[in-house]
């Protein structure tokens, strides 16, 4: 046997292992919905968060009802009251609620419920509370959209409102950043904005036709926003630098943001996508098992199960509820690219070719 003969086999079983590896990697990710009886009566759901306890807690714009849903999927529900919008989970464990109608709503996991107006600056219009987020001084932080304000309110009731230097910025989407600060999309003025905990605030404006919506702060030490003008995800660090990066699918619509476990941004497209963006700014783009067409996912957030869960408005009425599955740090920052899986098959073929070729060889000459 020539010598040669085992380096052939190496290299065929090598290329076999890595086109293996490769395939399974970028199967791993599988996006899966769930309908929800339409009995249950979920319209409209505009926020979703991971409790304390391990389950998925979701609020709806129409029927005034927090819904509970366990990782495996048992749905329970708690009367509360308002057009609720987007929560988060408070500094004392509790769940806080926008209600659109003016209020704050803090829920309990046992369903207790307490309602907190909002008062304590001047307004022009009823306060329209959209995005909320608990700060590092241990207040609740929230976005006034329709009045042009920040909002920060004490567990125990108590508001005071901030006015950013941009009149009718409404902002939008409000997340804490590594920096102790809270930041916000201006989707109005097309400005990102930053607030100290004393009020100092701070604005940043994208290039092109900016309208940021959603923001989340990522493993990297910057935030990350969904810029709907630009249709795309763009990134600022704390110093105000900004970068954004086009979404694969024009017009996308991008709008919630959350840190996955894999250390990448998760965001929704309202074109009917899941996007998926890494520090790097590679984009990968998930299409929905039931299709694209009149999908609206909306919320989206990380899991105690290491999934990503997120909502859907969809046409008629019949909103859903899934997570994207199978996510870990070795998740590729694109779909399976046919050209790696064609040169990894080619390059199995030539090992094989070879070796083929070196062992007719070999029996020639006996």
């Amino acid at each position: 046997m020539s010598a040669s003969a085992p380096v052939f086999r190496s290299k065929l079983w090598i290329a076999l292992f890595l086109l293996a590896v490769s395939s399974v990697g970028w199967a791993q990710v599988t996006v899966t919905e769930f309908t929800v009886s339409p009995s249950v009566g979920i319209a409209n759901p505009p926020g979703m968060v991971a409790g304390p306890d391990g389950a998925m807690w979701f609020t709806t714009e129409e029927n005034s009802t927090v819904y509970r849903i366990t990782t495996v999927g048992s749905i329970s529900s708690f009367p509360a009251s308002g057009s609720l919008g987007h929560l988060t989970v408070g500094p004392d464990g509790a769940f806080w609620i926008n209600d659109t109608s003016g209020n704050i709503v803090r829920l309990t996991t046992l369903g207790a419920t307490h309602s907190y107006p909002i008062t304590g600056y001047t307004m022009t219009f009823m306060p329209q509370p959209a995005g909320i987020a608990k700060g590092s001084d241990g207040n609740l932080w929230f976005t006034d959209s329709d009045n042009s304000v920040i909002g920060r309110m004490t567990t125990g009731g108590t508001v005071t409102g901030f006015s950013p230097p941009t009149s009718s910025a409404q902002p939008l989407g409000i997340a804490a950043g590594p920096d102790s600060n809270l930041w916000f999309a201006e989707y109005a003025s097309g400005k990102i904005g930053r607030v100290t905990t004393s009020g100092t605030f701070a604005e940043y404006l994208p290039t092109g036709t900016p309208t940021p919506y959603g923001i989340g702060a990522g493993s990297d030490g910057a935030l990350w926003f969904t810029d709907q003008g630009n249709s795309a995800i763009g990134r600022i660090t704390t110093s105000g630098a900004i970068t954004e990066y086009p979404t694969p699918t024009p017009s996308s619509f991008p709008g919630d943001i959350a840190l996955g476990p894999d250390g990448a941004m998760w965001f929704t497209e309202g074109a009917g996508k899941i996007g998926r963006i890494t520090t790097a700014g590679a984009i990968t783009e998930y299409s929905f098992p039931s299709g694209g067409s009149g999908i609206a996912p909306w919320a989206i957030t990380q899991g105690p199960d290491g999934a990503m869960w997120f909502l859907e408005n969809n046409d008629g009425g019949l909103s859903k509820i899934g997570h994207v599955t199978g996510i870990s740090s070795g998740t590729p920052a694109t779909p399976a690219p046919p050209t790696l899986i064609l040169t990894l098959l080619g390059l199995a073929s030539a090992a094989l070719f070879s070796w083929m070729r070196t062992r007719r060889s070999e029996m020639n000459s006996l």
